[in-house]
């Protein structure tokens, strides 16, 4: 059985758009997912970035060039 972690936007502001992106994999592949997750948060210097606030700041848009 496979496992999907999916989220949703709706990023048209006339409703006429909605993206849908996740992930999908076996239960052995998400087992070590959270902790191998975490180890690599750890490591990084940049900032949180939430695809929506994207929308509305010049400055997080920098971030996805690097």
């Amino acid at each position: 059985m496979l496992k999907a972690c999916l989220d949703e936007t709706n990023s048209n502001k006339q409703g006429k758009m909605c993206v849908v992106a996740g992930f999908l994999g076996s239960e052995e592949q998400w087992g070590g997912l959270a902790k191998e997750w975490q180890s690599i948060l750890d490591k990084t210097t940049r900032k949180a970035l939430h695809m929506n606030d994207l929308l509305w700041k010049e400055s997080d848009r920098v971030l996805l060039a690097v």
